[in-house]
């Protein structure tokens, strides 16, 4: 696994692709619909699942961001970023997960949710590399975010077509 990746937190986030690939596989296979599985109330296509479960995981690593900046001054006082760029971005981008959910066309949404995800990625690759945060996290996200960014830009595509 590395040095200095902890293997839970690295087994919790496959769990986190989870929805990514059920999302996708249902989209793939046209028709499937998620509500009988889920014993949902309310028609659930595999595209409203995977856009959902995206843009929720987009607002958590948003609050990451967040509740990191309220403790980084003991972390790292002599840091590089001014904390209100760090609170406006964290705030920021949980509004872009809750918008992604109000666009339309479905595929204009996950193209949204994909550049959000780089973006986010983006900081939080620069915040780990400059030990503002642990490094395991940036190594961690480095594994798994080109995956559901991948998912997002390729249903994303399966729905324009």
């Amino acid at each position: 696994m590395g040095k200095g990746r902890p293997s839970f937190i690295f087994a919790l986030a496959l769990l986190g692709w989870l929805p990514f690939f059920v999302g996708l596989l249902s989209i793939c296979k046209k028709g499937t619909r998620l509500d009988l599985l889920l014993m949902a109330d309310i028609p659930v296509s595999g595209a409203v699942f995977m856009l959902t479960y995206a843009a929720i995981a987009l607002s958590f690593l948003g609050g990451i961001t967040w509740g990191h900046t309220m403790i980084r001054r003991w972390m790292a006082p002599d840091s590089l970023w001014p904390d209100k760029i760090l609170y406006v971005w964290s705030l920021l981008i949980h509004w872009a997960g809750w918008f992604s959910l109000l666009l339309g066309p479905r595929s204009i949404a996950f193209i949204w949710l994909g550049v959000c995800y780089v973006a986010q990625w983006v900081v939080d690759f620069r915040l780990s590399r400059w030990e503002e945060i642990p490094v395991w996290f940036g190594q961690v996200r480095s594994v798994f975010s080109p995956v559901a960014i991948f998912s997002l830009f390729l249903v994303g595509y399966l729905l324009k077509i």
